[in-house]
């Protein structure tokens, strides 16, 4: 192991920063949507509002939460925050122009159920949206089609984050203009991108001199603005330390979704091997997965010198003998720790509730290292991975499992 290691990851951190605080959100509002899904389908309302609390709490950008039940078009459950409190029953931020909101379908079975209204503060994306909005409001209100269109054209043509812009006028309900853009030329008066699952869409409300006149609706895609960033400048240093160290031998996890696992044909895909391949674009690094099946052997690994990194791992409290193996970078990904359990079991508020019970870890993962330093009185029964402690809690063998949210 060599301190470019500890480069390498920051890199990742870098590449992913700008990134993640616009796709990070739409990923917790997929996991919210998840969690939720069971508990809405039972009515199971209590369970509703202990995740939705928990989850604005745990998000500084969350501000709000609304779930609306489809069959009978009525709030299940609302929350906001302020100051750091949960305000139940309440959404203090409905109409707020500061605020932004993404609306998710909840699925139970294949079947529709609900709503999810995540309410967040605005990032960079909405700065853009902002600006695209003063600049058409103009020619809106003077029909000027011709500049709008322009306008329009050029924005999606210059910002690779962008996929298609659509415009409707408010007077008469209608579409003024959309265009769409595809293999880096422009589709006019077409959206080839409308309801998809992969593109992301903002709308927003065009004024002028303070009066409504349309609505915008901006479709963007998270991978895109990846794939916008410069190359990455590397020094003569770093130059030299990859023309000698040309392949990086990494921990590559077969049965860990959706950070790194196989698909039908044994091919490495996950969020991680995402990542990598990025990397590997802007540095020129290249990457040899090594298959593992645990931790243990991940560590083992590195141990003999047959590892050069481990892509998921992280320090506990207390420092332990990964600390001499490895160089951690900052953190690139953040994933909460989950309680799992039988569904006659009461709802767990927080692992407090399982003292003096049997509980289920993984081997030398990162969590159960964390879970061994709390001052709790309970019995770890280890397994090699997440298959089999789920197999022990179905089995009752184990009171409940304790890993992070896959």
């Amino acid at each position: 192991m060599t301190k470019f290691f500890s480069f390498l990851l920051i890199l990742i951190f870098f590449i992913t920063d700008s990134y993640a605080k616009e796709n990070n959100i739409h990923n917790i509002v997929n996991g919210i949507a998840q969690m939720c899904a069971s508990s809405i389908y039972n009515y199971d309302l209590d369970t509703v509002r202990d995740i939705i609390n928990e989850s604005i709490k745990t998000h500084k950008q969350i501000v709000a939460i609304k779930i609306v039940d489809i069959t009978i078009n009525n709030i299940l459950y609302q929350a906001s925050k302020k100051n750091g409190k949960i305000i139940e029953n309440k959404n203090i931020y409905e109409g707020r122009k500061d605020i932004n909101v993404i609306q998710h379908k909840i699925f139970y079975n294949s079947s529709p159920i609900a709503i999810l209204f995540v309410y967040y503060k605005k990032g960079n994306i909405d700065k853009i949206v902002n600006g695209i909005a003063q600049l058409c409001a103009k020619s809106i209100y003077n029909y000027d089609f011709e500049t709008l269109k322009n306008i329009i054209n050029e924005i999606i043509i210059t910002n690779k984050q962008i996929v298609a812009i659509k415009i409707v006028d408010l007077a008469i309900n209608d579409i003024l203009y959309q265009a769409s853009e595809k293999n880096g030329k422009i589709i006019e008066n077409k959206n080839i991108y409308e309801n998809r699952n992969d593109i992301n869409i903002i709308k927003q409300q065009i004024t002028y001199n303070s009066t409504p006149i349309a609505i915008l609706f901006v479709y963007y895609t998270n991978l895109t603005e990846i794939q916008s960033f410069k190359k990455i400048i590397l020094t003569e240093k770093e130059k030299e330390y990859i023309r000698k160290h040309r392949i990086f031998r990494f921990a590559a996890f077969s049965n860990c979704p959706p950070f790194n696992f196989t698909d039908k044909n044994g091919n490495y895909i996950g969020m991680i091997n995402n990542y990598m391949k990025i990397i590997s674009e802007r540095t020129g690094l290249k990457f040899k997965q090594i298959d593992v099946k645990t931790c243990s052997e991940a560590i083992k690994k590195v141990e003999e010198k047959k590892l050069d990194m481990i892509s998921c791992c992280f320090k506990t409290d207390k420092l332990d003998k990964l600390d001499k193996l490895l160089y951690f970078s900052k953190p690139y990904m953040t994933y909460p720790i989950v309680m799992v359990t039988t569904l006659d079991k009461p709802f767990l508020q927080s692992i407090d509730y399982l003292e003096n019970k049997v509980v289920g870890v993984i081997k030398n993962y990162p969590t159960t290292n964390f879970l061994k330093n709390k001052n709790i009185k309970w019995k770890l029964i280890y397994f090699d991975n997440i298959l089999q402690a789920l197999q022990a809690v179905s089995d009752k063998k184990v009171y409940a499992f304790l890993s992070v949210l896959p």
